[in-house]
């Protein structure tokens, strides 16, 4: 996952050089990670090492930036990978929606149905892809 980590940083450097107005959003999208980064630090200073290793420095630059990378590299897989649901569940979901909506001449119904499956997909995807790639072990 950090080398998707370090592609969206990228891709964000690259952004932010075309339009400086998107670093607002970026800022945005990358508090998850952030937050994430230091919840696990900070319980990796709080575990006692054994005797026999060498204490872990969880605050030290290359953990942060190891755990930030992979935090951010599990953030845009599961974007990317929620975009594409919440697409297939909308085009899988205007069939029947427009085979009930035309026989009810409503298109409301053709909304409500296709738009209520096109969001509730992508979250399914999402919750289940943090739970399985954001372990709490750590």
């Amino acid at each position: 996952m950090v080398f998707f980590g370090v592609l969206a940083i990228l891709l964000c450097i690259a952004m932010a050089i075309e339009t400086p107005g998107v670093l607002l959003f970026l800022l945005i999208l990358a508090t998850p990670a952030l937050i994430r980064t230091a919840v696990v630090l900070n319980r990796a200073a709080a575990r006692p090492s054994p005797n026999h290793l060498p204490k872990n420095e969880p605050g030290s630059a290359p953990s942060f930036l190891r755990t930030f990378l992979s935090s951010v590299g599990v953030l845009a897989v599961v974007g990317l990978v929620s975009v594409q649901a919440s697409s297939a569940a909308f085009i899988v979901a205007c069939f029947p929606a427009a085979a009930v909506s035309a026989g009810l001449n409503s298109v409301k119904t053709f909304v409500i149905i296709a738009g209520s499956t096109s969001l509730i997909a992508p979250l399914v995807v999402a919750y289940w892809l943090l739970w399985r790639f954001w372990s709490r072990k750590t």
